[in-house]
């Protein structure tokens, strides 16, 4: 059986097996490496996290088995710069915390695969936020970013609410004390949350703007959700350095 994936875990087992998760355009795919753990392994090389390959899979006792892995896309020059390194694990870490069905894995492998192929010539900080919020959206609890969350009104929308549920139309905003928002980053919501996979590396924002969406968004992840991305703190850090 062969199938197109994106490597997202390796964990070891035995001496030199591991354990491989990985997505493809199916939903998630795991199976076993024998000895690719071992420096001389071929297999080895290629069976590296945000690596795109082709992959032969048998059917094993205890599941899938790698055969042979054939490469389409490669991420060692991102992941030997500091900043797209830890972007690229912020990824994998938010599309197995948040991304749990099957039909969602689907839904989300191609904004991921067109995330690792451009991450290199893209500013990864947009990158991480459009991607957060599509992960979000994707999941089933993205905000409403089309009309009013209280009223259904879609004129003179001035705020955004995680905890009322997305934009906010004037009236209701001064009815319920919501903290009015720029426009600018009214239409960054509403871009973030609606983008193909194509859009994903198409606009790049000010980091400022990045920084306060991103933060809101994690906020919402930990309050609302209880999803806590251990490898957040350690992307912002890096990029504020």
């Amino acid at each position: 059986m062969e199938d197109k994936v994106i490597i997202l875990r390796l964990t070891q087992y035995k001496e030199s097996d591991a354990i491989v998760t990985a997505i493809s355009s199916e939903g998630y795919v795991s199976f076993s490496a024998r000895g690719i753990m071992k420096i001389s392994s071929h297999n080895g090389a290629l069976i590296q996290p945000f690596n795109e390959l082709i992959v032969d899979l048998t059917e094993g006792k205890a599941g899938n088995v790698l055969k042979s892995a054939s490469t389409i896309f490669t991420s060692e020059a991102s992941l030997n710069q500091l900043e797209k390194m830890t972007a690229l694990f912020l990824l994998g870490e938010i599309t197995l915390s948040i991304i749990k069905e099957e039909e969602d894995a689907q839904k989300i492998f191609p904004f991921l695969e067109k995330a690792i192929q451009n991450i290199d010539k893209f500013d990864e900080l947009s990158l991480v936020m459009l991607y957060l919020a599509t992960a979000i959206k994707v999941a089933g609890f993205g905000p409403e970013v089309n009309q009013c969350v209280i009223c259904g009104s879609k004129r003179k929308i001035v705020g955004f609410s995680f905890e009322e549920g997305g934009f906010i139309c004037q009236n209701c905003a001064f009815e319920s004390q919501i903290e009015q928002r720029s426009t600018h980053l009214l239409n960054m919501y509403r871009y973030a949350f609606k983008i193909s996979p194509e859009d994903i590396c198409r606009v790049s924002f000010a980091a400022k703007d990045n920084l306060l969406i991103l933060s809101e968004l994690n906020q919402y992840l930990s309050d609302s959700l209880g999803i806590k991305l251990k490898k957040y703190n350690d992307f912002i850090s890096i990029l504020q350095a």
